[in-house]
């Protein structure tokens, strides 16, 4: 039998991917089970403080892994998006406006997605250490105004009290183990996100700028957007721990030490 010609057809072995959601289909169930789990066990007032806050700055972590684990920008700015969500939910959910969560956290959400490539947008020029600088800036900015400006409806030094609970279609939140309960199923949609996203095309992307930008740019990667995309990703997401953290303490204020 003669070897095949180079004009002869090779029959290519083609190998199928299992659909998306099946890939990733043991994340999901280990989420579900910590979540059952959590559910499942009782906790004293302290543990239970404790485990409320190390979830809550979970959520805001997230938020870097993005920018600054993916995307390789150094953001200083974490702190203002999360005040930024806390104080956004603050004044959605208090004075005259009493908006149900459902409706308010993802105002916030999209406002704070916005805030934040704003931010990416002013800083897109530079990079490293001057980009640190510009963020600093935003968090030193942020408190600022919040104690300076609008004092009668940010509360100035003294906070805003009296937040309302989480509530939607009738039903709320009262109880410190409610608003765990709540920041754990939060916790785990957003690691099953943030999986997807590592996972997909951006997040490909993400990691070519993080790499080597110049590189990036060579193969047509708009590197200026996915910047932007990051830190605007990680302002929403550092907002929904803020607006987790204001509706767990029914208030919000800036802390004396950061003053």
């Amino acid at each position: 039998m003669s070897a095949p010609s180079e004009n002869m057809p090779i029959a290519a072995n083609v190998v199928r991917s299992k659909p998306l959601l099946l890939r990733h289909l043991p994340y999901f169930i280990g989420a579900a089970i910590l979540v059952v789990l959590a559910a499942k066990m009782q906790f004293d007032g302290y543990i239970l403080n404790i485990l409320m806050q190390a979830t809550t700055f979970a959520i805001a972590v997230f938020g870097l892994s993005v920018v600054l684990g993916l995307c390789g920008q150094i953001n200083l700015a974490q702190a203002a998006f999360f005040g930024f969500g806390a104080y956004g939910y603050a004044v959605l959910s208090s004075g005259t406006t009493h908006w149900a969560a459902i409706v308010s956290i993802p105002v916030v959400f999209g406002a704070a997605a916005i805030f934040g490539a704003i931010v990416g947008l002013v800083s897109l020029r530079v990079s490293g250490d001057y980009l640190a600088i510009v963020t600093l800036f935003v968090g030193q900015a942020f408190m600022e105004v919040v104690n300076n400006v609008d004092t009668g409806k940010l509360g100035g030094v003294n906070g805003l009290f009296g937040l309302d609970p989480v509530h939607s279609f009738g039903a709320q939140i009262t109880t410190p183990k409610g608003y765990f309960y709540f920041a754990l199923v939060v916790l785990a949609v957003l690691m099953g996100l943030l999986h997807l996203l590592d996972q997909s095309r951006t997040g490909r992307a993400w990691r070519a700028v993080r790499e080597d930008e110049l590189a990036a740019e060579a193969m047509t990667i708009p590197t200026g957007a996915l910047k932007i995309m990051s830190i605007g990703f990680a302002a929403a997401v550092g907002a929904i721990a803020g607006t987790v953290f204001a509706a767990s303490s029914l208030a919000i204020a800036v802390p004396a030490t950061a003053r």
